[in-house]
């Protein structure tokens, strides 16, 4: 499970984009990647989601996961306008 806790509120859109998300694990794990939902703003509608793992080290992979999360996403979740990636692998602070 990603981030959000299910309970009665991640029943609506959140719970259908952490749905959409849980059929794709299989394939995430190939690359050795983890990807959580970190947050669903419904007046913009972005997806923010947070990459872990190798994929995130490389930039061009990231990049290519992240467009091809947010196409599956936007099939599966039609209120998501956009997916911006928050990469919690490298560091913060300079």
């Amino acid at each position: 499970m990603g981030v959000l806790k299910r309970n009665s509120r991640t029943h609506g859109v959140e719970g259908r984009i952490q749905h959409a998300i849980d059929h794709l694990v299989p394939l995430l794990h190939i690359e050795a990647c983890q990807i959580q939902l970190v947050s669903f703003e419904q007046t913009t509608g972005v997806a923010l989601l947070r990459i872990e793992g190798g994929c995130s080290h490389c930039d061009m992979s990231a990049v290519t996961l992240l467009q091809g999360m947010e196409a599956h996403l936007r099939r599966s979740v039609p209120e998501i306008r956009e997916v911006r990636a928050l990469d919690s692998d490298r560091p913060t602070d300079a």
